[in-house]
């Protein structure tokens, strides 16, 4: 107990003394805090508001959850230990949703066994950080995964601008071999009345030949 109540001195003390870092970043960036821990709730997400965040609070699973779902929220910041559904239940519900699965999600907890790290990974974290927790290392893996999810989805843009782009070069290069494929069946269509005209101008020349000589 002495432990924790030192270490949220100090990040009372880090609140205090800090100042915004997010100024490198486009645009406000939403956070979802839920801590089932009133005191350390509130003083992680003063924190994190004095970081430049936009952060949103609450303190048990389902109240989470709904306002994750109703929001549109860059990040969630989970608490594992809560009343009701626990933090992995929650991450499992979003990552099944077919549109809140790509946003990150990481996982702040006491649990440092093994076992749960490998449950908060496979339930679709995207990083695992312990309490005790160094409030400087946090911003820092916040702003990390926020970044990433930046690139990731520019990229996904590119794509899919990308695909446009071909399919559309692929449809028109369609339509030019229909094209030349009607150019080709008209000059083979005339080629061929063409030779019927030889042939029939031939055999013209050919009777007019035979009366003459007769």
């Amino acid at each position: 107990m002495e432990g924790a109540s030192a270490w949220k001195a100090s990040l009372e003390k880090e609140v205090r003394s800090t100042s915004s870092s997010l100024s490198n970043m486009s645009g406000p960036t939403r956070l979802l805090l839920v801590e089932d821990d009133p005191n350390l709730g509130n003083l992680l997400a003063e924190y994190l508001r004095a970081k430049g965040f936009m952060v949103e609070l609450r303190t048990d699973g389902q109240k989470g959850w709904e306002a994750y779902a109703e929001g549109s929220f860059d990040l969630l910041v989970l608490d594992v230990m809560m009343p009701g559904e626990d933090g992995f239940d929650i991450c499992r519900l979003i990552k099944s949703h077919p549109t809140l699965n790509k946003i990150p999600v990481v996982f702040l907890t006491a649990k440092i066994d093994r076992e749960s790290m490998v449950t908060g990974f496979e339930a679709g974290g995207a990083d695992y950080i312990t309490k005790p927790f160094d409030a400087k290392e946090l911003v820092v893996r916040v702003k990390n995964h926020i970044e990433l999810k930046i690139n990731r989805e520019l990229l996904e843009g590119m794509n899919e601008k990308l695909e446009c782009l071909v399919e559309e070069k692929t449809n028109n290069l369609s339509n030019v071999n229909k094209k030349l494929e009607s150019v080709i069946a008209e000059l083979t269509h005339s080629n061929d009345n063409l030779k019927r005209l030889e042939e029939s101008k031939q055999q013209f020349l050919n009777i007019l030949g035979t009366e003459v000589s007769g």
